[in-house]
């Protein structure tokens, strides 16, 4: 038993000290990915250690887990930044729906959630169709159907104008719209890179983050959204925040994993908001029984002057 306890602490320190490689490399990247699930499976282990008081593999246990800690702790304890002035929420709905997921399910999330602004992802013609009653509260709408797993569709309670953008060697579709929300216009840019199973598609990914950075740089009252195929703990989403400028929604409201729902505590949270420092987050939550292998992110954001423009 103890030979067993000690082998898998050395391969599971092994994989973790893996994802902190100082090298730009996608497959260490994979391994970024599950720091909460570090940090819970070197707990274990630290108590296991400590059982047989094998205090040498209890310092490592500690120390890794630690390692893990420092990065996902500060989701549960950091405050949403606050807002100067009155505002009102738009809520904002992000949604993988999964091409293979099932339409009448998703069309009763999305009632129950009455969001102001809804992201969907994966969509195809034939989802666009059988969603056609979410028009009733959402009449405003920016849509560009594929066959693949990129389809993209924004819809809106209030007027929007936009276009769909092919950014990056991929050329997957993103939409950047303009939401006018009582006079205030609010940029609301949503993507869907690939996932980084390969080398190739790491990077487009990765490219096509960056180049919507880019855009999106200094420009007030934005929103970036969409299922990222990262988690907050990559590289790529830590540059991304630190080009724009965006403050993650997730800050003060833990570690909400998205995909893929039938892990549970195993699902890693790749679905995200993220927005300018003019915008505050006051409440974010995921919904699970979706008919979606992806959970629905839903914020209540609390956008600044909307009050004075009645």
């Amino acid at each position: 038993m103890q030979r067993f306890l000690i082998s898998t602490l050395a391969l599971g320190g092994s994989v973790a000290l893996f994802s902190y490689l100082p090298v730009d490399w996608w497959l260490s990247d994979l391994f970024t990915h599950f720091r909460l699930q570090y940090v819970l499976f070197f707990a274990v282990m630290l108590l296991w250690c400590t059982m047989f008081r094998r205090w040498l593999w209890c310092a490592a246990a500690l120390t890794l887990c630690c390692l893990n800690a420092v990065e996902t702790v500060p989701h549960w304890f950091a405050s949403p930044l606050p807002t100067s002035g009155e505002g009102e929420a738009v809520r904002l709905m992000v949604f993988n729906v999964n091409s293979r997921g099932d339409p009448e399910k998703a069309l009763r999330v999305v009632d129950e959630a009455q969001p102001d602004v809804l992201l969907l992802m994966e969509v195809n013609q034939r989802w666009l169709s059988t969603l056609s009653p979410i028009r009733q509260q959402l009449p405003f709408q920016i849509v560009e159907p594929r066959n693949d797993n990129f389809g993209i569709a924004l819809y809106s309670r209030f007027a929007l104008q936009g276009q769909v953008l092919k950014v990056g060697p991929a050329q997957y579709p993103s939409i950047h719209a303009f939401v006018d929300v009582r006079g205030l216009q609010l940029q609301v840019w949503g993507t869907h890179p690939p996932p980084p199973i390969t080398p190739t598609r790491s990077a487009w990914r990765d490219v096509q983050l960056a180049a919507l950075g880019q855009q999106i740089q200094a420009q007030p009252l934005s929103i970036l959204a969409g299922d990222f195929n990262t988690t907050p703990y990559a590289r790529n989403f830590k540059a991304l925040l630190q080009t724009t400028g965006l403050q993650d929604s997730s800050s003060g409201f833990g570690i909400q994993g998205t995909w893929p729902l039938g892990l549970n505590i195993l699902s890693i949270p790749i679905d995200h908001v993220l927005h300018t420092t003019d915008i505050a987050t006051i409440d974010k939550q995921v919904l699970w029984d979706t008919g979606s292998d992806h959970g629905a992110v839903v914020v209540d954001l609390l956008v600044p002057g909307l009050a004075q423009a009645d």
